[in-house]
């Protein structure tokens, strides 16, 4: 009985002791210091800046939208009237308008649906040409266009500045127009040559009010180039960039639908239309400039009066 007891007393006092040591760690790591941060804490909170170091406050807000598609780079930037509204939107539109329960604002532009519409009346030579839903185009008859942001195809980046190429045809206009120039020597009122890009009506015309209908005064100052940022493409820079041997990638190209039916001159290839555009190139002939064909084709061989009305495929340079 005693040695039972002897050892009931002795695991007592080891529960004891065993008590008494962890009580005493316990008070050891309550009086402990914090650890710094860093250490074993979790990382803290954002403090604001991204990965290079930059304060993400302040930042330019966002005038363009950066995008790949089908292995390759474009941008989204600035806006034009684009693709026609569906024929059963087209109607509603058009009924509200009549109606006086949409009008057009100080810009021109129809608002619905958080949406900016421009309307035009078809002109005579659209008459029969289809727009994307199928419906065909009748002159004379109001259509509305969606004033959407302009796809540009991304040539080049150097030191933070995009060289970029509209996607579409964006407008139409004469190199310069006739009477302006002398159809024997070749030569402007100002004694320029008339297939000088450089000293042409369409570059003053592309910086111009065709610049305003795309780029908000905002958005104009993230362009290269100043007073001069809006430009065509030349022969050596279609090679330069192998823009037609890149596969998928056609040098043929089609005008927006807001253009087609404002009676672009255009080529039905299939069953798509396509427009020939302006190159700054200067033809062989001393009256003429070089352009793509509606086809596509380019080179020596290709190129039109200064004075005939082709499309405007204009090239950029920005910001990003």
């Amino acid at each position: 009985m005693q040695g039972r007891k002897g050892r009931a007393i002795t695991y007592i006092a080891l529960l004891l002791a065993a008590i008494l040591t962890i009580a005493a760690f316990l008070s050891a790591c309550a009086e402990a210091e914090t650890p710094p941060a860093g250490d074993d804490l979790p990382p803290a909170a954002d403090s604001g800046e991204d990965d290079s170091g930059e304060e993400e406050e302040g930042e330019s807000p966002e005038y363009y939208t950066r995008f790949e598609e089908n292995g390759k780079e474009y941008v989204y930037f600035g806006h034009a009237a684009g693709e026609a509204a569906d024929a059963d939107l087209n109607n509603a539109l058009t009924n509200l308008k009549e109606s006086g329960t949409v009008t057009a604002d100080a810009d021109g532009f129809y608002n619905y649906n958080d949406k900016k519409y421009v309307c035009v009346v078809a002109d005579e030579a659209a008459a029969g040409r289809r727009l994307h839903d199928g419906s065909t185009i009748e002159a004379g008859k109001e259509y509305f266009f969606e004033y959407s942001p302009v796809k540009w195809r991304i040539l080049a980046i150097n030191d933070g500045v995009a060289q970029l190429l509209s996607e579409q045809v964006l407008g139409a206009a004469v190199f310069n127009p006739a009477g302006s120039f002398n159809s024997t020597t070749g030569l402007t009122t100002n004694g320029e040559k008339a297939n000088d890009f450089n000293a042409s009506y369409l570059k003053t015309y592309l910086n111009g009010s065709f610049k305003d209908t795309l780029f908000t005064e905002s958005e104009s100052s993230y362009l290269a180039g100043g007073a001069d940022a809006v430009g065509l493409l030349t022969l050596e820079q279609i090679d330069a960039y192998d823009l037609k041997e890149e596969e998928g990638y056609m040098m043929a190209v089609s005008p927006t639908e807001y253009l087609v039916a404002e009676g672009v001159e255009v080529s039905k290839i299939g069953n798509d239309y396509y427009s020939a555009w302006w190159l700054a190139t200067p033809g062989k002939a001393s009256t003429a400039a070089s352009l793509v064909s509606a086809g596509g084709q380019y080179g020596e061989y290709y190129e039109d009066t200064v004075s005939a009305v082709h499309g405007l495929r204009p090239a950029i340079a920005l910001r990003l």
